[in-house]
């Protein structure tokens, strides 16, 4: 917070924004005039937020995003309609450089909008993700759309300490 309060300017080469698919299925950016949230908690869960890309995806000489590079983490919801102040959140980490290079957090109408957002940043960073599987809808999403490939597996250490379930 110090180094925010000192530097204001600190999130000006941040791209705020949605992603966009064409018809071809190129992800694009799109900027926006939209609000990434900044003040936790909200009065309610009504908060679209704004997609943030601190660092646009690296690309080989051929153009194409590098495999294995990225890797997201994802705090999903299950339900339309909640009577808690519970947001979405995908957070995307460049594995080579230690930094978060893209973060959303917010709730949209469906829960499916969501989980649809969620796919078009993984894509357009070829990132894996790991999220929280009790919340079924999810997973259901992404088998729907093609895309389990995108959803990484249980890590080993979890499953060998017990702190998830089979």
């Amino acid at each position: 917070m110090n180094e925010l309060d000192n530097n204001p300017s600190e999130f000006d080469d941040v791209y705020v924004g949605d992603l966009a698919m064409s018809k071809t299925g190129k992800i694009s950016w799109v900027a926006t005039n939209d609000k990434p949230l900044r003040e936790f908690p909200l009065k309610d869960n009504k908060a679209n937020g704004a997609i943030e890309i601190f660092k646009m995806p690296e690309k080989d000489k051929e153009g194409n995003v590098f495999n294995h590079r990225y890797i997201a983490g994802v705090d999903p919801i299950d339900d339309d309609v909640s009577g808690t102040v519970s947001l979405v959140s995908c957070i995307i980490l460049d594995l080579w450089t230690d930094k978060i290079v893209c973060e959303w957090t917010g709730r949209l109408d469906y829960a499916d909008d969501c989980y649809e957002k969620i796919r078009l940043m993984l894509l357009f960073y070829n990132a894996s993700c790991l999220y929280e599987n009790n919340k079924k809808g999810m997973f259901a999403y992404f088998s729907r759309m093609n895309c389990l490939y995108l959803l990484a597996d249980c890590p080993d250490y979890l499953r060998d300490k017990d702190m998830v379930k089979g």
